[in-house]
């Protein structure tokens, strides 16, 4: 499916207002990371700005998402924010320096695993002969992993911040 891009101000936010999602809840989120990342030092393991900026980034769009009835879940370990009314979720992905850039199409910084993990747990649970044996939590993942899922897709340096919003 080709992404559709909003290209004005007001296309973006009537976009954002249809998600339940304000502009304002996005930028407090990106700022937070941005903060944490420039609060680390020199005497930091050389991976923990990236870990701190993507991890505010998460805790911040949740402490604003889930008070207006969005809720927050980790299937194995992945962490996003869900709305059930709506059938969708939001995850944060660390991207590269191509992020929000025209120079060319984006890419998380790191090849990620959920998605294959999310296929075979949604096969295990289409094949199981006896679904109702399953574990609750494991037919809460495969139920959640089918809504779309909306990836802010975070570019955060010690001198910039910038993301993009999209269907994955």
């Amino acid at each position: 499916m080709p992404a559709i891009i909003h290209e004005t101000a007001a296309a973006a936010m009537r976009r954002l207002t249809e998600l339940g999602v304000s502009l304002e809840a996005l930028q407090r989120s990106l700022a937070a990371g941005h903060a944490a990342r420039i609060s680390c030092t020199p005497n930091d393991p050389p991976i923990i700005p990236g870990i701190h900026a993507w991890g505010y980034t998460v805790r911040t769009l949740r402490e604003e998402l889930c008070p207006i009835g969005w809720r927050k879940a980790d299937p194995s370990n992945f962490p996003l924010i869900i709305n059930d009314a709506r059938k969708i979720n939001i995850a944060v992905e660390s991207g590269d320096s191509l992020t929000c850039n025209s120079l060319g199409p984006p890419r998380t910084k790191s090849l990620k695993g959920l998605f294959t993990e999310a296929a075979i747990l949604r096969n295990n649970l289409e094949s199981d002969l006896f679904p109702e044996d399953l574990a609750e939590d494991l037919r809460r993942v495969a139920a959640v992993l089918e809504y779309p899922t909306w990836v802010l897709l975070i570019y955060i340096s010690d001198d910039e911040y910038r993301a993009e919003f999209a269907a994955r």
